[in-house]
């Protein structure tokens, strides 16, 4: 790439992020029909680039260095609180910033980031292996389902 495309494509990246205001995603009365919000950014933010989505949430690239995440349910309200709070409390760097956040958590704009290779880079990052998280995630869901058949005997 010569040094003035890419000058102008940083220069139009500024300017992109600049006008964008996530903001008025917040004026948006807050529907848990899927796909509503991000049918609303397709059609009135198409410089967004879609990265991927899951169940809760569809992800945008607003520039290089960051991201968009917007809720299309209660479990993408609940994924970006979540990461919200985390990226608050971080301090090794593990974890994605994030800047801006909706107060309702509709969305986040959190630092874009690349996928780990593999679990030898992940335990270079992290200290120990992956396999360790596959083994909390296992406790935490049997911990989980006992106490939520506990509460639900106690209803």
């Amino acid at each position: 790439m010569k040094f003035d495309d890419l000058l102008r494509e940083m220069v139009e990246e500024e300017l992109f992020e600049a006008t964008f205001n996530p903001e008025v995603l917040s004026k948006i009365p807050f529907s848990d029909t899927e796909n509503y919000l991000p049918n609303y950014i397709k059609e009135h933010f198409p410089n967004l680039l879609l990265l991927g989505q899951g169940s809760g949430r569809v992800t945008y690239a607003i520039n290089s260095k960051k991201a968009l995440k917007v809720a299309k349910n209660v479990k993408g309200k609940a994924q970006n609180k979540e990461e919200h709070s985390i990226s608050d409390q971080e301090q090794g760097g593990m974890v994605a910033k994030v800047f801006k956040a909706d107060p309702n958590h509709i969305w986040i704009i959190s630092e874009l980031v690349r996928p780990l290779k593999d679990r030898k880079e992940f335990k270079d990052l992290a200290g120990f292996p992956f396999t360790i998280v596959n083994q909390l995630f296992t406790v935490f869901q049997s911990d989980y389902n006992r106490f939520t058949a506990r509460v639900k005997e106690a209803l």
